[in-house]
């Protein structure tokens, strides 16, 4: 999904507020609109009602975790085709097939890799 006439939203879900900062930072540079959120509640409400270009969402979260995060937006018709990229410190195939299976269109592994980070978020926003 590529942005040309206005400024790409891009919601990060992570209950860690650092890994949020430090995606921020590496997006920043792209005049992203960047909101950080720190559960999976808040990102429903938000995704809901801003409707970002991408989602980067945490999987181990209190509450409710990122699979059923994803999975509610994916049922609902206003939030189905914002495109979600998870991240997370799993990196067992189960959670990647879970991860994709839900609807997600990428995995980021923690620690983050910065030109990865990069490279995969312009996949889905310019």
């Amino acid at each position: 999904m590529i942005k040309t006439d206005k400024q790409a939203k891009i919601l990060i879900v992570d209950d860690d507020i650092v890994s949020g900062m430090i995606l921020e930072g590496y997006l920043k540079h792209f005049n992203y609109y960047i909101h950080i959120v720190d559960n999976g509640i808040t990102a429903l409400k938000w995704a809901k009602e801003f409707r970002p270009d991408l989602i980067l969402l945490d999987i181990m979260m209190p509450k409710i975790s990122g699979f059923e995060v994803c999975k509610r937006l994916k049922e609902d018709k206003t939030t189905q085709d914002i495109p979600i990229l998870f991240i997370s410190s799993l990196s067992d195939p189960d959670s990647h097939k879970k991860a994709t299976e839900l609807g997600g269109k990428g995995f980021i592994l923690k620690p983050f890799n910065e030109n990865f980070v990069k490279a995969y978020v312009k996949l889905f926003v310019a």
